[in-house]
């Protein structure tokens, strides 16, 4: 039986009651997950919604193209996240591939993003108000509320069979640049977004890396009742 590992396929001797519940979790989430030795993970499959599970950061994209209302409808989503006193202090840059405004958005990119990234359908940069509008208090979660965003963003996006790798390799000073940025601001991530790709035509390593599969800690080592 063919399952899915994250996004990878593989197949599984499911029998008995593992087949019994490989059959509910698909009724469920049309998908089943397990871990590498192929043990059914029904509680997750069943429980957790499909686009959270389904979220992941790939490197190959295809050519197609993402439409402006499909990047209205993404920052919507990320706008109604939760921001202490509503302040929402995100603010998002993007650029459409054929476009100068993208060749200078993937010039900020570290060389080993731009490798895969240059390929994507939409190149945005995120950035975050560290201060309060409001008489510039500090705002001490400011970059916790950009990450509330984003979840949101990444969420919606696969709801829409959009894919996006966030990149912590970029640099701020060229990104800041590049896009105007006001002084009120600070670059926090850069984003390629796209559809998926064909990962057999990556290079390696970044080929092993697309098709890996996606592993979690365990709850007891992540979660403590009262303290750690």
């Amino acid at each position: 039986m063919t399952i899915i590992i994250g996004e990878v396929e593989t197949t599984c001797d499911l029998q008995g009651k593992d087949n019994l519940l490989a059959l509910t979790s698909f009724k469920i989430a049309s998908r089943l997950y397990v871990d590498v030795n192929c043990k059914l993970l029904p509680e997750i499959s069943t429980m957790i919604q499909e686009n959270i599970l389904g979220r992941w950061s790939p490197r190959a994209f295809s050519e197609e193209q993402i439409s402006r209302e499909e990047m209205n409808t993404l920052i919507t989503a990320a706008s109604w996240a939760a921001s202490a006193n509503n302040g929402q202090p995100w603010r998002f840059v993007f650029a459409f591939k054929g476009t100068p405004e993208f060749e200078k958005l993937l010039g900020t990119l570290a060389e080993g993003n731009q490798i895969w990234a240059k390929n994507a359908a939409v190149l945005m940069g995120v950035f975050g108000r560290t201060r309060h509008e409001y008489k510039e208090r500090e705002n001490p979660t400011w970059m916790y509320e950009i990450g509330l965003a984003m979840g949101n963003l990444s969420i919606q996006a696969h709801h829409m069979g959009i894919y996006l790798h966030q990149m912590g390799g970029f640099s701020k000073e060229a990104m800041a640049k590049e896009s105007n940025m006001p002084e009120a601001f600070e670059p926090v991530v850069a984003v390629a977004i796209g559809r998926m790709g064909d990962a057999s035509l990556l290079e390696e390593p970044l080929k092993s890396r697309e098709t890996a599969p996606r592993t979690r800690k365990e709850l007891e080592e992540i979660s403590f009742v009262g303290r750690f």
